[in-house]
Parts: C-alpha cells; structure tokens; sequence
C-alpha cells in the first residue's frame, strides 16, 4: 500500500528514495547523513511503487521543498499528527531502514541517539538503549538515559551509573546523579547516605561525600556548598571540586549583577570574582539579624485577660541584601541606607530604619522619631 501524505526522501535527480513518513529530521554527525524518520501505527511502511513520471512538476508545485544538503531534499505534503501513536526509525543517506522500530528516538550531544520504548511494568517504565547513526545497539538496555553532554548518566536495578559513548559503565553506583557546570567541564553532584560530592564526567569523585547541599553558580563559574545541610553558612569549591572557601560565613550571589556578598563576623561587604581571586569592591555593612518567636501559644481566660503557655523559642534569621530595582537596604552602626547595583552609597546611612525596597518610586524611613516617605534621591515626599 502506498500513503497518500507525509515525507520521503528525494535524490539529486528527483527519484524518490525512501517511504513516505509522518515526519522526517536530518542529522549530520559524521560523514555520511542519517534521517530519523517518524510514523504512525495505522500506516504503511513500504516504499511507494507510485511512478509520478509527468506528474513531477505538478507534485513539487504542490508540496514544500526543503533542501539539508546538496543532494538530498525532503518533501512534505499535509502530514497525518497523530503524536500518541508515533513510532520511530534512523534511515541512511539512501532511504533504507538501518535501525528497529522504537517509541521514540532522541538525539544527543554525542551524536549517537537513545531509543525508548515504553514498558508496561508496575515498576519499569522505559526501556532505553543507545544507538548509533548506522543503526547498530550499543551497551545495554536501561532504565534511563539521560544525556550530560560529555557523557550519559543511567539508571539501572534502583541504582544510577555514568555512562560513555562506548556504552560502558565508568562510574560506581549512586543513589543519585545530576549534571553541573558547564559542558566543557561536566561535573555531577552524586548522593550518598543524604550527603553530597562531586563526580567528573569520566566517573571519578573530585570531592568528598561531606557536603549537605552543592549548587552550580553559572554566571561565576564555581559551586557554593553547606555543611550537614546547615543553611545558615557556606563555602566555596572551584570547577574541579577544590575548596577554596570554607563554610564559615554568609555567602550571597546576585543574578542581575556580579557581586557577591560574603560575611565575616557580623559584617558584610561586596566582592567580584574572576580567576579563582575575590576582590572586595565595597565598605563593610552590617548582617541584617531577623528575629522572631516560634512556639507558645495563646489562649482567652474567662476573665478577660489572655494567657499565655508552651515554650517559646527567639529565632534569629541572618540575613544579606537583595537588590530591588537596581538598589539594595545597607546598614552601618545601626543606621540604614540604600546603594545601586554599582555600589554606590545613593541614601546615605542616617536613617533609623528604612523598608527593604521602594514601591511607585517612594520608601517608607523613620529618623529622629519621625515616620516619613522618601524617594530614589532621598528626598523627603509630601503628601
């Protein structure tokens, strides 16, 4: 049988090489080309014996022509979308089938592609494999293939492994795996036993399992970690997994400029960071403490008077600044102010207290016992 719609592949001189498919995407990855080719399961998939002879030139008026290559275009005509019931192949530059039927085929970074099918199993999903352009199954089949760029990361029996484009496991087993960084220098962060460390793409660990938490900084190029999942202070580790500032203060870092704020006692002060080296760029301002109660409770006495009972508890919360439209809160000496995003004093410290942010372009301040508005200049507004 011959179908009516879809793609097929076309040669330099007009022949039709391949079936007709519901979709059809061209890859590049070496020296020859490979196609991979989507249909449903309602069609057939054997080339047309259709000789269109005079019928060309009508059938390329009638359909969208877009050239990948020199010698090979392919042609569309009104696709039949039928999504849930697509099945996929990998054809050669000739139009053949060099690969399984499968679910669905992805592409990766290493110019190989997954092949997925879906299982149904109470506890399996997915069944995935590698393969090659040329169609061939590399490695084993698998829970999960996850493409990190430099390599896989897999997921087999409850336990995930990296992977590389061979197929072989160069990695021990994790309960978990997620790529950082950037993709010419992968790192994973693994778990094991709720503590964390890093893992380089060719499976060895760069840093040890005593990190409650490792999050990737890309506009600075290095990790911040906790210690025993402690929020309050971090450190610092460098791409390779180097520590190069413990965990012992307050670290903040900003994705609408490049500073960084780090503590140091009860004291704060901007940096920038190029080249493994922190350049202090600011004055020292004063850690905002937060305090509040947490427990105890309340409760109405027939008489009228409110008794309280249960423990409760002072929280103080350590705190850096946040920039809000392009000005941050500071404080010195009990007395607050505002800076920009350049750090620049623009709200001198003299207030007693300032809000944290300004909103339709005023900021609620108090000073000398007095409760006033003021605006970006810090001029007083009145109403």
């Amino acid at each position: 049988m011959e179908s009516d719609s879809g793609f097929c592949i076309i040669n330099e001189k007009g022949k039709i090489i391949s079936a007709f498919y519901h979709h059809l995407e061209l890859f590049k990855f070496s020296k020859d080309q490979t196609f991979l080719a989507t249909k449903d399961f309602n069609s057939v998939i054997s080339t047309p014996k259709r000789d269109f002879g005079e019928e060309k030139k009508e059938f390329r008026n009638r359909i969208n022509t877009e050239l990948y290559e020199e010698n090979f275009s392919i042609k569309e005509e009104e696709p039949n979308t039928n999504p849930e019931s697509d099945s996929m192949c990998l054809l050669n530059s000739q139009g053949r089938q060099v690969s399984k039927w499968y679910n669905k085929i992805e592409s990766t970074n290493l110019q190989q592609f997954i092949g997925i099918n879906s299982l149904k199993s109470k506890f399996v999903s997915y069944d995935m494999v590698l393969v090659q352009p040329d169609g061939t199954e590399i490695g084993e089949h698998l829970q999960r293939i996850t493409d990190a760029k430099l390599c896989y990361i897999v997921e087999k029996r409850e336990a995930c492994y990296l992977q590389n484009n061979k197929g072989e496991i160069i990695s021990k087993s994790y309960y978990e795996i997620t790529p950082l960084g950037t993709s010419k220098n992968l790192k994973c962060k693994i778990t094991k036993n709720s503590n964390y460390a890093l893992l380089s793409a060719d499976g060895k660990e760069i840093s040890p399992f005593s990190y409650g938490e490792i999050e990737w900084i890309p506009k600075h190029g290095f990790y911040l970690f906790d210690i025993s999942h402690e929020k309050k202070y971090k450190g610092i580790l460098s791409e390779n997994g180097q520590e190069i500032k413990p965990a012992k203060q307050l670290i903040k870092c900003y994705t609408d400029n490049d500073w960084i704020a780090m503590s140091s006692g009860t004291d704060f002060a901007f940096y920038s960071y190029a080249n493994g080296v922190f350049t202090k760029k600011s004055d020292d301002y004063s850690v905002y403490v937060h305090t509040f109660k947490v427990g105890g409770r309340k409760s109405l006495h027939l008489a009228g008077r409110f008794i309280s009972y249960g423990k409760t508890n002072i929280i103080k919360k350590y705190l850096l600044p946040d920039f809000y439209q392009g000005f941050a809160r500071v404080s010195k000496n009990e007395k607050y102010g505002f800076i920009n995003d350049q750090l620049q004093l623009v709200i001198p410290l003299e207030y007693d207290w300032l809000a944290e942010q300004f909103n339709d372009n005023r900021c609620y301040a108090e000073k000398d016992g007095k409760q006033l508005f003021i605006d970006k200049n810090g001029k007083e507004i009145k109403d």
